[in-house]
């Protein structure tokens, strides 16, 4: 057997130097490297070591290139805290994406009445809006900020790259790719932000369609983000949407359940609008 080979890290275990380096040259095959960025996301020792590490970006390669050989994680932390480092910044860090030229602005309407995690900000919901109507007003702006994250996610495929540009592609009016993406996002790191987001999406295209089922995996989608995070807000949000759209008649009590985390925003007001709606106060 070569020694040449590299193998992902076991499930049960932090990778070492010579696979962070492998990682690191493009030469980790790309199922070994998805591994790696699921356990990346997952550990939270690894991600401390990033945080660590994130100062001594400049050493890592000669750092890196001095432990090629059989490194074990004993005696190695401080090279693997560079080389984490480097993967943090390979990898899209989210604070660095400026999502201005895609949201709302002050004034502004959101183009549907789901609720996305990168949304800080409260803006109303334009009734009835569909996603071909969403693309047809786009600036100039707006299309040029999606094509540098679809890029990103195109040149890395983390989870960090693959929501952004889903979350993307749902602010631009087209649902169905986001629903490709954030479906990928969700299968490197199914955290509740990706999940929540993935719901928006699903409920977006289930509305544009009329399509039931796909109301259904919204529904599911916000579950599963709520069994991760269960204050998560948008992740509460769109569990009441899609609950009110479906007819469900637990749609009140979602709807409640949201504004015992939030009590005081635009989106608590808009949330007691929809429980004065006829029909839903009574369920």
């Amino acid at each position: 057997m070569s020694t040449d080979a590299v193998l992902a890290p076991r499930a049960d275990a932090c990778p070492d130097a010579e696979q962070l380096a492998a990682y690191l040259d493009g030469t980790l095959p790309a199922a070994e490297r998805t591994v790696l960025e699921r356990h990346l996301v997952g550990c939270v020792e690894c991600r401390d070591i990033v945080g660590d590490g994130i100062g001594e970006v400049v050493e890592v390669r000669p750092l890196v290139a001095a432990r090629r050989s059989r490194a074990t994680w004993v005696g190695v932390g401080a090279v693997l805290a560079a080389a984490a480092a480097v993967v943090l910044v390979m990898r899209v860090d989210r604070a660095t994406v400026d999502w201005r030229p895609l949201l709302p602005g002050p004034s502004a309407a959101r183009p549907f009445a789901a609720r996305i995690s990168v949304m800080t900000e409260y803006a109303p919901a334009v009734s009835a809006t569909r996603g071909a109507e969403s693309a047809q007003t786009l600036t100039v702006d707006a299309r040029l900020a999606a094509a540098e994250l679809e890029k990103r996610a195109e040149e890395r495929q983390s989870g960090e790259t693959l929501h952004d540009a889903g979350v993307a592609r749902l602010l631009t009016g087209n649902a169905i790719g986001a629903i490709e993406l954030l479906q990928k996002a969700a299968s490197v790191a199914p955290t509740a932000p990706i999940l929540s987001d993935l719901a928006a999406a699903l409920l977006v295209d289930g509305s544009n369609r009329n399509d039931k089922a796909q109301i259904e995996r919204a529904r599911a989608a916000a579950i599963q983000a709520l069994a991760i995070d269960a204050a998560f807000r948008p992740a509460l949000f769109n569990a009441a949407l899609i609950a009110e759209r479906d007819g469900t008649p637990d749609a009140a009590g979602a709807w409640r359940r949201y504004l015992q985390v939030d009590q005081s925003s635009g989106w608590a007001d808009e949330a007691r609008s929809h429980l004065a709606q006829p029909g839903v106060s009574l369920r």
